[in-house]
């Protein structure tokens, strides 16, 4: 039968990951994590062994929020991702690790009987920076550049 005929492969993942939420003084407040993957196949020869395409060994954020009023909230994030293959044979090109930047704004308009409308304001990859998000050989996705997200928040 074909089920006997093919070779059962399996990913294992193994890793860990920690994350890290705080309030340093009485208007910062801090959000950290980061996350360690070792990934392989097991079971097939041709991949028993390899890292499976786009996963990164490593990858970690920290964020920043500022209350500079009691309506004005300020922040920035770090963002990495490390590099990671483009096939799953690991022969072919890999993909570089990056950093991207986020920074906001939240403004919370005071509305009757002690509700609120949040309006946030976000720059994601403030650096403009270049980088492959996915992919192999054959074609590349990039990343998102430079791009602004305004949203607004009313609870009822």
């Amino acid at each position: 039968s074909l089920h006997d005929a093919l070779p059962i492969c399996k990913q294992i993942n193994t890793g860990a990951d920690a994350s890290l939420t705080g309030r340093l003084t009485e208007r910062l407040t801090t959000k950290a994590g980061a996350q360690f993957m070792d990934a392989k196949y097991k079971g097939q020869p041709k991949h028993d062994g390899k890292v499976p395409r786009d996963i990164p060994e490593w990858t970690a954020n920290i964020w920043a929020n500022y209350e500079l009023t009691d309506t004005i909230d300020l922040n920035a994030g770090v963002y990495y991702v490390g590099s990671r293959f483009g096939t799953d044979d690991n022969d072919q090109m890999k993909k570089s690790a990056y950093t991207l930047l986020d920074t906001g704004a939240i403004y919370r308009m005071p509305i009757e009987n002690d509700k609120q409308l949040l309006l946030r304001f976000k720059v994601n990859n403030v650096l403009d920076k270049e980088y492959k998000e996915s992919g192999d050989y054959t074609g590349m996705t990039l990343g998102q550049g430079r791009n602004y997200t305004l949203s607004a928040q009313y609870n009822f």
